[in-house]
């Protein structure tokens, strides 16, 4: 991106994989801020996230995904609810669950 004369700065962000925004070394403690950005957020040709902010550069790094589900919410009748719960198991080592697809396995919060 070229920056006109009215751009000071060029940002770099890193999000994690558990969704939170770092800068500097500082965890943004408001999910607010990440909200903000990635309503604004787009992806470069040369793949990676960009969005202005007040017409300033800011450029996020992923360490995985850039997006994350942060809360679900669904009602399910009882074959889809069973079929679903197949796919949940317990990491007694991380002392967490997880939800195995496609050979992955994500970690389920809240639980």
């Amino acid at each position: 991106m070229k920056r006109g004369p009215e751009q000071a700065r060029v940002w770099r962000y890193r999000v994690d994989t558990d969704g939170n925004l770092w800068h500097d070394g500082s965890v943004f403690d408001d999910p607010q801020i990440l909200k903000f950005f990635l309503r604004r957020m787009e992806r470069l040709p040369d793949g990676r996230y960009f969005a202005l902010c007040q017409g300033e550069e800011c450029y996020f790094e992923p360490d995985d995904a850039i997006y994350v589900v942060q809360a679900v919410e669904a009602r399910f009748n009882r074959k889809p609810y069973l079929e679903l719960a197949h796919l949940i198991d317990y990491d007694a080592t991380a002392h967490r669950y997880f939800l195995r697809l496609a050979g992955q396995q994500f970690p389920i919060q809240g639980v």
